[in-house]
C-alpha cells in the first residue's frame, strides 16, 4: 500500500470539516483538529489548527466514527484519533490508503480505421448513452480534470477555480456570440478555451475522439513530431448520469460525477458534438470515481505506428482539424497539416 500525500490530505479534511459545521459556527464550544501522517519522518508535521464548532462530536469514543461518516475523503484511508492534552483537542493521524480494487476497464486493441469502426459498431458504441474521449498517451494519461493538476501547495483550487472564472466573465463579455445563461455555460465555455476547471471534454462521436487521440502534434516550423512510444488511445464511457442544469444551479456544489450537455455556445463545441463530465473531487482519478457506479468503461488502444496511419486514414476522409476547429486558427493549422501529409513529412 502506498503512502499518501499527507498536505492533500491535509487539506481535503479541514475543507470538508469546515463545510460540515459551516452552519455552526459559535455555536458550541471550540475544537482543535491537528492531521498527521504516521509514517511521516516528522511525528507531527502540521502545526496549523482549525477551530472547529461541535464538542460532542468530538468525544474520544466517537471522534473516529465522526469523521469517517461526515469526511467521505477520509473513508479511503486507515486513521485513527488520538487525544492530546485538553479536554478538546484531538489528532487524526493519517495512515496509508486503503487497497482499493480498480472496476477492470475492458481493453481492445486497434489495427486501423475500418477495424475501430468495426469494432465500434460491433459492441454497439454507437447506441445508449456512450460518450468518447481520446488521449494521446496510451499509457501515462490519467482521466483528470485540470485544475486537479494545480499544485495545491502553490494554490488554494477552490478560490482558483472560482477566480478565473469571474475574472473570465468579465474580459469575455465582449468576445462572445451567444451569452452564457448560468454558471454551467460559463464553466463549459472556459472549459473550451483552456481555463483549468473541474470538467473534462467528451463527446458523442466515436470519430472525433479518434482525431483528438492521433490528433497531430506541430513543432515550430510547422512540421508534425513523431507520436508517443506508448500509443494512443480513445476512452468509451457508458452512463445514465446526466445532470439537469436547471435543478442543480450551482455546479460547484454538485457531489457526485456526471455528464451535461452545453448549449451551442460556440461553434467549437458545436463542430465537436462536445459534451462535459463535472467532478466534486477533481483530485480522484476517473478510474476509480467508476467504482462507485455501474458504468462501464472502455480502452481503445493504438500502437504508434498505427496512430501515424489512422491520422492519414481520418485526414483523407474529412476527419480533419477544420471541421472539428471552424476558424481561422483551425483552417491555418489544417494547412499545415495538409502540407506535412502530402509532402510525406509524417516521420516515423
Amino acid at each position: 500500500m502506498s503512502v499518501i500525500n499527507t498536505k492533500l490530505i491535509k487539506t481535503s479534511v479541514l475543507a470538508y470539516v469546515k463545510q460540515t459545521l459551516k452552519d455552526e459556527i459559535e455555536t458550541f464550544p471550540i475544537c482543535y483538529l491537528k492531521v498527521s501522517n504516521n509514517l511521516s519522518s516528522q511525528k507531527k508535521p502540521y502545526v496549523k489548527e482549525l477551530p472547529l464548532t461541535n464538542e460532542e462530536c468530538f468525544d474520544f469514543k466517537n471522534a473516529e466514527n465522526y469523521f469517517n461518516k461526515n469526511c467521505d475523503y477520509l473513508n479511503d484511508y486507515l486513521v485513527n484519533v488520538v487525544r492530546l492534552d485538553g479536554r478538546n483537542r484531538y489528532e487524526v493521524y493519517i495512515f496509508e490508503k486503503k487497497v482499493k480494487v480498480a472496476k477492470k476497464i475492458k481493453s481492445i486493441e486497434i489495427k486501423s480505421l475500418a477495424d475501430y469502426i468495426t469494432k465500434i459498431n460491433s459492441d454497439r458504441l454507437t447506441c445508449g448513452h456512450f460518450v468518447f474521449r481520446g488521449v494521446t498517451d496510451s499509457k501515462n494519461y490519467a482521466l483528470i480534470p485540470a485544475i486537479g493538476r494545480v499544485d495545491k501547495e502553490i494554490l488554494d483550487t477552490s478560490n482558483y477555480e472560482k477566480e478565473i472564472i469571474d475574472r473570465f466573465k468579465l474580459r469575455s463579455r465582449s468576445g462572445i456570440n451567444s451569452y452564457p445563461n448560468n454558471d454551467w455555460e460559463w464553466l463549459a465555455l472556459a472549459q473550451h478555451h483552456g481555463l483549468p476547471t473541474r470538467l473534462l471534454d467528451w463527446t458523442s462521436s466515436p470519430l472525433i475522439a479518434l482525431y483528438f487521440a492521433t490528433m497531430p502534434k506541430l513543432n515550430n516550423q510547422g512540421i508534425i513530431l513523431p507520436k508517443d512510444k506508448n500509443g494512443t488511445a480513445v476512452y468509451a464511457w457508458h452512463t445514465c448520469n446526466n445532470i439537469d442544469i436547471d435543478k442543480i444551479k450551482n455546479p460547484f456544489e454538485y457531489d457526485s460525477c456526471g455528464l451535461f450537455y452545453p448549449p451551442s455556445i460556440s461553434n467549437r463545441i458545436s463542430g465537436q458534438f462536445g459534451l462535459f463530465s463535472i467532478h466534486s473531487n477533481p483530485f480522484v482519478p476517473f478510474e476509480e470515481l467508476l467504482n462507485e457506479t455501474d458504468d462501464q468503461l472502455l480502452k481503445f488502444t493504438l500502437s504508434k505506428e498505427v496512430s501515424e496511419r489512422v491520422l492519414r486514414e481520418l485526414y483523407f476522409s474529412g476527419i480533419r482539424h477544420e471541421s472539428i476547429f471552424p476558424d481561422l486558427d483551425g483552417f491555418s493549422y489544417d494547412l499545415k497539416v495538409k502540407f506535412n501529409l502530402a509532402h510525406c513529412h509524417l516521420k516515423n
